[in-house]
């Protein structure tokens, strides 16, 4: 491409391989390398853990859809007995005995992050139960979507 020219024929590129380590090289980037690996597998075990702690929550919602296919009391029945079995076991036996059916709800929305039962709903489902009086389809499906929302949602605190 350009023309020889012998003034510059001594002239030449060495080369040079420069060899560079991806690991670090002094102790302060090892201490920041393991200061982040200890930090991601505190993660990792904090979600692994918080998976294996909402377990319940899974099975609930399966049986909870495996409700759909049952007739209209059934399904009420079967999502008011399943609520009832999530909150035995996050809470405890002794402490959802001591609720009265007066009280569920209001129990119920106070664990939730916001009421998920409103007061016209609970008499309905209380005229339900106790007076034989059916719900109609959408409020069973609204009392079905709030059942799903309360498991998803609820909030286990220590006591």
């Amino acid at each position: 491409m350009f023309p020889e020219h012998s003034a510059l024929d001594p002239f030449y590129e060495p080369s040079i391989e420069v060899v560079v380590s991806l690991w670090p090289q002094t102790w302060l980037w090892w201490l920041v390398l393991a200061v982040l690996m200890a930090f991601f597998a505190r993660s990792i075990w904090r979600r692994g853990l918080r998976w294996w702690q909402d377990r319940y929550r899974r099975e609930a919602l399966v049986r909870l859809l495996a409700f759909e296919s049952l007739p209209a009391d059934d399904r009420f029945l079967r999502s008011h007995e399943l609520l009832k079995i999530v909150a035995t076991h996050c809470y405890g036996r002794t402490r959802i005995v001591s609720i009265d059916e007066a009280q569920w709800y209001r129990f119920l929305n106070a664990n939730a992050p916001q009421p998920l039962f409103d007061p016209a709903l609970v008499v309905d489902i209380y005229a339900a139960l106790y007076q034989e009086r059916p719900l109609t389809e959408t409020q069973l499906s609204t009392y079905s979507r709030q059942c799903r929302a309360w498991i998803l949602e609820h909030q286990v605190r220590e006591s």
